[in-house]
């Protein structure tokens, strides 16, 4: 099988592929620019989506409010590694997420994303 990776893995994942037989080329699409973040704005609660975003928000965890809610499993176990007294919720999908966060109808939200990122939560 051949396989066009455009995100750069680790190389225990690139062991992993190679161990499977495919033959497989890397090509990153997507050049991502960190931005320093020196505070953020108090907020009710968060909302992490993005694992380029994870760095920005463990930096904050001590300022975390009683919530955090996450898209997957891997976002959650590692906002719960990192000690954070929150508690953490996790959806599936941003869809969900938004449909819960418009129940809670929280005045406000702070949103760990990046600058292009789908529109699910805003929309909700």
């Amino acid at each position: 099988m051949n396989v066009l990776l455009t995100k750069k893995l680790s190389p225990t994942d690139l062991e992993l592929i190679r161990s499977w037989g495919w033959i497989f080329e890397e090509v990153e699409t997507l050049n991502i620019s960190f931005v320093k973040v020196s505070e953020i704005p108090k907020a009710e609660t968060w909302v992490v989506s993005s694992r380029n975003s994870f760095g920005v928000t463990k930096k904050f965890i001590e300022q975390a409010p009683e919530i955090i809610y996450c898209i997957g499993n891997w976002m959650k176990e590692e906002l719960i590694r990192t000690g954070t007294k929150s508690g953490v919720r996790s959806f599936k999908s941003m869809k969900m997420l938004a449909e819960d966060l418009v129940r809670k109808n929280f005045k406000s939200v702070l949103y760990f994303c990046g600058e292009e990122h789908r529109q699910e939560l805003e929309e909700g």
